[in-house]
Parts: C-alpha cells; structure tokens; sequence
C-alpha cells in the first residue's frame, strides 16, 4: 500500500525530502493517527493542535515512539517495494550502453531512493537519540 501511495501520489513524494527532516505535515499526520494509542495524550485538543504546528514539538513521548516506529514501517516499505538496489541503479546508469529514456527513469527512481534513504537515516537518528 505505501508503495503504491508513493508511486500515484506525487504529493506523498513531497512529505519526504532529501537531506531535511519528514514534511511538518506528514509529522502532523502520524501525530494526530497515533493519538491516545500511547496511553498519554491528555492534553485538550486545542493545545495539542498548537504543537502540530511545529514539527519540533511533540504531543507526548509515546506518542512520538509511535510517529517514528511508523516513519520506519513506511520507508522499509517504500525501499522494499523496489525490485533493484541504489547501488544497482547508479552502476546501471554509469553504464554506457543505456538509452535516454532509460536514463531519465534511473536518474528518478535513483532521486526517490535517496530521499528515502536519508528520511530513514533522520528518523533512525532521532530515534536512537531518546
């Protein structure tokens, strides 16, 4: 489902962006998905909606272990889903013997592996920084 979200949904590509944080939005999102499941999101509402403003600020601990285990369950998904490695595609586009077209599609796909990569780096980084 995450890959076929990623692939039809060229605004799902843009809550995730190469060498910068998750979208605020995408942030907000899980945010607001996961609440009350961490037990401890007590806060009103109103309150709450001033922290999803800024990605920066969390509604409660639990609540971020949840955003953060779903960032991961969602980008394993996106890198799965693909049949060929990064690795792979940049030797592939190195090569000399690969037409225009086929270029241009490794070229994208090598991008939207990138972008995914260094979300997870992000995300691991935040999470182990608990």
């Amino acid at each position: 489902e995450a890959m076929i979200a990623w692939a039809f949904r060229p605004d799902a590509q843009q809550l995730l962006q190469a060498h910068e944080p998750p979208s605020w939005r995408l942030l907000a999102m899980l945010r607001i998905l996961h609440l009350g499941v961490g037990g401890d999101d007590s806060e009103s509402l109103k309150k709450i909606s001033t922290k999803l403003l800024n990605p920066r600020e969390r509604i409660s601990d639990a609540n971020e272990a949840l955003v953060l285990e779903t960032m991961v369950t969602l980008l394993d998904a996106i890198s799965g889903a693909y049949p060929t490695a990064l690795e792979d595609d940049e030797k592939r586009l190195a090569s000399e013997d690969v037409s225009g077209a086929t270029r241009a599609c490794l070229r994208h796909i090598i991008s939207q592996k990138i972008i995914v990569r260094s979300n997870m780096a992000f995300v691991k980084a935040v999470a182990s920084s608990k």
